[in-house]
């Protein structure tokens, strides 16, 4: 059989209720001597699978917010199923599986920054064994990624090796329905981390102090290789005061938030616990909200996959509806492969 590129067309898809939303009513309560409003988030509802070795398995969501008094926006995430997808999609090696976990973290977050219909398409490169990772997120937090290669060997000894000297960043902001570019720019990719390279991408190319911290583990298990998916976001807002946002930069890598990341199990106020380990020593209150629970899913389908030949020249599409036989049309981000009958082919 003949075998075509996928290239993919991307669909709206509709807002999703999730676990999360569970009230619009918004209640104040005190957790460590804070203010914290937020509405009916019941993260402990989440956890209602468990896997054969015991551990649990929750499904993921989002949380976003601000800390009003330190004018600065976050959001918490997790999206261990997310990962879990796309790990098995594309049948990845434990290397390239942590990179494309992290870059699905980082992505993730950057969710709540986004309008009804705009997505951001996140593409790093790197001169090294790593040659390229992509992520795409809507505002529903759909997302989908892929790496190049999938496979990456563990011999690799050095970052140095595995990312090359120097890459790109390059972030494309679109509207969903029209496709039009909202958006874009390019940065340099020197930090030698996917996480770190898109935080510092805001940073320089849209002038907005970011920090992103993304924590990755795997169990045994090849059917849900990724134990957990974890991260956070911090963003200044326009008056902030970038002293102290560097302060909360730096506390992200704090034992105290990374304990927390590490847990194995997770409480109703698993994000206002991240949150207070950041702040306990600051005069700020939490304004925190659910967010859409990501979700793994690709626009692909037969009549894109159609459409898709259609790109193909004139000669080589004459040659299969020729052959008698049918084209076998591969998406890179899901997997998923389409027969499509010669007599299909545009």
């Amino acid at each position: 059989m003949n075998s075509a590129r996928h290239c993919l067309t991307r669909q709206r898809n509709p807002r999703r209720s999730t676990p999360c939303q569970i009230a619009d009513t918004t209640k104040r309560f005190s957790a460590a001597g804070k203010s914290i409003s937020h509405s009916c988030v019941n993260l402990s509802a989440l956890a209602l699978l468990q896997n054969d070795s015991g551990l649990a398995m929750y499904l993921d969501f989002l949380c976003r917010g601000t800390l009003p008094e330190l004018e600065t926006r976050f959001s918490v995430v997790s999206c261990t199923a997310a990962c879990n997808e796309a790990v098995v999609a594309h049948n990845l090696e434990p290397v390239a599986a942590h990179l494309i976990c992290r870059a699905i973290g980082a992505a993730a977050l950057l969710s709540p920054l986004l309008n009804d219909t705009e997505r951001f398409t996140i593409r790093w490169e790197y001169p090294g064994v790593l040659n390229s990772i992509m992520a795409d997120i809507g505002a529903d937090c759909d997302l989908r990624a892929l790496i190049n290669p999938a496979s990456i060997g563990e011999g690799v000894e050095s970052l140095d090796k595995l990312f090359g000297e120097a890459g790109t960043v390059a972030v494309t902001k679109s509207d969903q329905p029209t496709g039009r570019v909202l958006a874009s720019g390019t940065s340099e990719a020197v930090l030698h981390d996917v996480v770190e390279d898109l935080a510092h991408h805001f940073a320089v190319s849209d002038q907005l102090e970011t920090a992103l911290a993304v924590l990755v583990q795997f169990a045994p298990d090849p059917a849900r290789p990724v134990r957990q998916c974890y991260g956070i976001m911090l963003q200044a807002m326009p008056d902030c005061d970038l002293e102290q946002f560097d302060d909360l930069r730096k506390r992200l890598l704090a034992p105290e938030v990374r304990s927390i990341l590490e847990a194995g199990e997770r409480d109703e106020d698993f994000a206002s616990e991240v949150l207070n380990a950041l702040t306990h020593d600051l005069d700020c209150s939490c304004q925190l909200y659910p967010g859409p629970a990501p979700v793994y899913r690709c626009g692909c389908s037969h009549d894109s996959s159609v459409a898709m030949l259609q790109t193909l020249p004139v000669a080589e599409r004459d040659e299969i509806r020729s052959s008698g036989e049918a084209v076998r049309v591969r998406c890179h981000f899901c997997a998923k492969t389409y027969e499509i009958a010669p007599g299909d082919v545009p």
